[in-house]
């Protein structure tokens, strides 16, 4: 967080998942949603080639040593499949993208 505020959470929070936390004064830093790090849920490549689209997650290869695992994801609209490292996914919702609008041209 940006003020320096830490949010002490259970351990249902796990490494790659994302959380969604209320701004409103009288509920400040709640937590509202999840998004967890999983397989079926939608997710924001935010580095490499794929930079920008959002996918759904169909399979997450762990491989073992130092090398990063690889997710492959299909493009909802194109039905195309496409693979990227886990380093480069950011969670945006589960069923469906948390907001309509990313900011960022198509």
């Amino acid at each position: 967080m940006r003020d320096g505020a830490n949010l002490l959470a259970d351990n249902t929070y796990k490494a790659g998942d994302s959380i969604v936390l209320s701004l409103e004064p009288e509920t400040r830093f709640k937590i509202v949603d999840h998004f967890p790090f999983a397989v079926g849920n939608m997710a924001m490549v935010i580095g490499g080639r794929h930079s920008g689209k959002v996918a759904r997650i169909v399979e997450i290869v762990k491989t073992p040593g130092s090398v990063p695992n690889k997710i492959i994801l299909e493009d909802e609209a194109t039905k195309t499949r496409f693979d990227t490292i886990a380093p480069y996914i950011y969670m945006v919702g589960k069923q469906t993208p948390a907001i309509a609008s990313w900011g960022h041209e198509q």
